[in-house]
This record gives C-alpha cells, structure tokens and sequence, in this order.
C-alpha cells in the first residue's frame, strides 16, 4: 500500500527553515578567470609577451600521485607568484650592448578578492599591480606601453 503524502505539512516545515541568515554576496563583475581571459587575450593583441603559471600547476600540490618534492617546490617557490608577468623591450642601449627589458607584475583580483598572505610576500619585494577589473587592467597596460 502506498503511503499518503501530506504535501500541506512538507510545505510548513520547508518554511520553518531558517532564511533569516544573510547570504554571501556575490561580486558584482566578472571572475578572476575571466578577467585572465581578457587581460591575455589583450596583450596577445598588443603583441606584448608574458607568463602565466596555470591553475593545474598549482593543482598539482593537491593530487596524491604527484611526488613530495614536486609539491614541496611548487609550494615552495610558487606560491603567490603574480597571474600576469609581462615584458617590455626597451631601445637598444648601444654603450652597454644589450637590450634591456621592462616587466609589468600583476596580481588579478575581482572586486571584492583578498590578496594572499604568500601574494602579500612577493609585493614586499617587488612592484606588484593589483586590478580589480580588465578595464583597469587595460588602462594598466596601456600607460605601461606609453612609459
């Protein structure tokens, strides 16, 4: 025999859940992974060269089949490391006879995204730019290329 549904007690007890809670805002704006889409695809456009360390390496610290020295290294040096290192030609310094080159650091975030305590250890020592938008980003970039 089938047992009978009381749908009008279901729906009582689904509306004693507490709602009350407030809920995480989410960040209005694109994600970070977004953001990186654009930000690389602009400087591909500009025809500006640079690294990105992708997510799967940093992943890699977190699979039980990559080997301790390789999650020890990437913990080690890597961590934190800024999303974007891009590079600059300068003009051809004829006394020194080399060429030397610019780098742009930049650490992604979404509007509402906390910088990393291991983020925060390579900012001590280096100039790291934190935009929070690709148009940030792109105006970055931009006065970068005019310097």
């Amino acid at each position: 025999m089938l047992k009978k549904i009381d749908w009008n007690a279901k729906r009582e007890s689904l509306q004693k859940v507490n709602t009350s809670a407030p809920r995480p805002r989410k960040a209005k704006g694109d994600t970070e992974d977004t953001i990186q889409a654009k930000v690389e695809y602009y400087l591909n456009l500009k025809r500006i060269p640079f690294i990105h360390i992708p997510r799967p390496v940093y992943a890699m610290v977190g699979y039980r089949t990559t080997p301790q020295v390789v999650k020890n290294c990437i913990s080690k040096y890597l961590k934190g490391v800024p999303d974007i290192i891009a590079f600059k030609k300068e003009p051809f310094n004829k006394s020194i006879d080399c060429i030397d080159c610019s780098t742009l650091l930049m650490e992604l975030k979404r509007d509402n995204g906390k910088v990393s305590q291991g983020q925060k250890n390579w900012h001590k020592n280096l100039v790291v730019h934190v935009p929070r938008s690709f148009e940030e980003a792109r105006a970055l970039i931009d006065n970068w290329m005019e310097d």
